[in-house]
């Protein structure tokens, strides 16, 4: 990746943020973008719950969107 494109990515995620009206909006946007930029039909991001020790899944493209807080790693 260029440093160009890796400026423009930063750019691209803080106006997401701003956009955003809450962190589920944020990561929805962020797989998005991170989808796109890398040309991949799936993105997906995992959070760490460390009450329960394991990953969960917060944000997806290109998967099922109702396993969206329901699937952990």
């Amino acid at each position: 990746m260029r440093t160009f494109d890796l400026i423009l990515n930063i750019n691209q995620i803080t106006i997401i943020f701003e956009k955003s009206g809450s962190i589920d909006e944020f990561l929805r946007g962020c797989v998005e973008l991170i989808a796109s930029s890398m040309k991949s039909e799936v993105c997906s991001i995992y959070l760490c719950d460390k009450r329960k020790e394991n990953l969960i899944l917060r944000a997806t493209t290109g998967l099922n969107e109702d396993s969206v807080g329901k699937i952990s790693l």
